[in-house]
């Protein structure tokens, strides 16, 4: 194992966690009503498009005033997109790294964020998918500035530095990026995989048959 390569593992992962910090110091005693309206555009955005959902119609589903929504989101819409982008993600790096402590290993940590990626797709996939969709349709059509969508995909290098930085310390392969791509992309698509699902009232094995299916990509006996 490379110390540089450690030591930048450990360097990604502190960056996560400053950032989080800094999240849950931002959000302040409302983050509930904010979470729950920032959840809310997310899906209607998706459901209905950009287009199609006002602040209005927000409120309403949220069960607030209209005029209060705008105490959250005074600029108008463009912000709650720009907002409810961020807030999934942050949410989502706070759950993917809950059970990562800087005394795991390398492996542990991968292992760990591999597993929680793939739960939080099967979990709250539709807020997962919401977000795929916005991101990667409301920014390419100019709803959001430049500016907006940057900080977003800072957010997002945060979690890829990371997680390419364990798979260059784990991977057995020739081309770690790749590796590391390939997982995010099969932890992403873990909702569409219905070969060896289970009836209802069964343990969902899909998780367990990812993992194998991570191994093989790593390159690794065991994952």
């Amino acid at each position: 194992m490379n110390h540089r390569d450690t030591t930048d593992s450990r360097d990604r992962l502190l960056a996560i966690t400053l950032h989080l910090r800094e999240v849950r110091a931002n959000n302040g005693v409302n983050s509930a009503t904010r979470d729950k309206i920032l959840a809310t555009a997310m899906t209607m955005f998706t459901r209905r498009g950009y287009a199609g959902t006002s602040m209005r119609d927000i409120a309403k589903e949220v069960g607030i005033k209209a005029a209060s929504i705008y105490a959250h989101c005074p600029e108008g819409k463009e912000q709650m997109l720009h907002l409810a982008l961020q807030a999934t993600f942050d949410q989502f790096l706070e759950y993917i790294t809950r059970e990562i402590r800087f005394e795991m290993t390398p492996l542990e940590q991968l292992r760990s964020l591999f597993r929680r990626h793939v739960q939080w797709q099967l979990e709250v996939g539709e807020r997962a998918m919401a977000w795929d969709a916005a991101i990667n349709q409301f920014g390419v059509l100019g709803v959001l500035s430049d500016e907006a969508l940057s900080s977003i995909r800072r957010t997002q290098a945060l979690y890829h530095a990371y997680h390419l930085s364990l798979v260059r310390i784990v991977a057995a392969t020739q081309d770690p990026e790749d590796s590391a791509v390939a997982l995010r992309v099969l932890c992403d698509q873990a909702p569409e995989w219905t070969v060896g699902a289970t009836r209802a009232g069964e343990p969902d094995d899909r998780p367990a048959r990812l993992s194998q299916l991570a191994a093989r990509i790593l390159g690794v006996p065991d994952f």
